[in-house]
């Protein structure tokens, strides 16, 4: 009777864990099962427990249901959420104030609360969020028959956001040689750049670039001295 009663209780965890996956249906007869995260018009993602997260071609669904709440953005950039099925070619989205049907045409975008959050979170970040990039720095020396020292400096960053982006770089190089104490190289180079769409069509930017070289300095004075003289 015991191992009875533990055969009914793993049967109805399982038959509870069967009605709460959510289900996605192909239009080849193919049903999935697992929790879906995300849909951007072209592809549905499913988490599944045994293949991870699995990219479906949006075309290829014939309907599905949502066990978890979504939120649903429409092509005017209003927001739905709650849990989603699809209905007679339509949305049927249950919130807390009640159902609403939203054709599937006015949809543009379904995620799940936690991407939606990180979405919004992207479009408007911190000026120190959101960077990648690196830095380098190279030193050579040589001593014995010749005294000389490279020093290479050099940094590059970019911040990129779905309606700006930052682009800054700097490259620095200085070479000397002790035993004659002349320098070869000290020169330093540097960019700002930053973009800006200002709508669908219309894009602006604006550049700051500069750089010095003692050695071009040093010849160009040179040379007018010899002008002037």
């Amino acid at each position: 009777m015991l191992k009875l009663t533990k055969s009914l209780m793993i049967l109805v965890l399982c038959a509870g864990a069967m009605v709460n996956a959510e289900q996605v249906s192909l239009k080849n007869g193919d049903h999935l099962t697992g929790t879906i995260v995300s849909m951007d018009g072209k592809k549905l993602v499913l988490k599944t427990a045994y293949a991870g997260d699995v990219s479906i071609d949006w075309d290829s669904v014939e309907q599905f249901t949502s066990d978890q709440p979504l939120v649903v953005t429409k092509a005017n950039q209003q927001t739905v959420t709650g849990t989603v099925k699809s209905e007679d070619g339509n949305y049927v989205v249950s919130t807390p104030q009640g159902a609403q049907t939203v054709a599937k045409s006015e949809v543009a975008v379904m995620r799940s609360p936690a991407d939606q959050a990180a979405y919004e979170k992207s479009l408007h970040p911190g000026l120190m969020e959101g960077w990648t990039g690196g830095g380098n720095f190279g030193l050579a020396l040589a001593r014995g028959n010749s005294d000389t020292t490279n020093v290479a400096l050099g940094f590059d960053a970019t911040r990129k956001t779905t309606n700006d982006a930052w682009v800054i770089n700097a490259a620095s190089i200085y070479t000397t040689d002790g035993a004659t104490g002349v320098t070869s190289a000290n020169s330093f180079q540097g960019l700002i750049r930053y973009d800006r769409n200002i709508n669908k069509r219309l894009f602006a930017y604006a550049v700051f670039a500069g750089g010095y070289d003692e050695l071009e300095d040093d010849a160009r004075s040179a040379f007018r001295s010899r002008i002037h003289t």
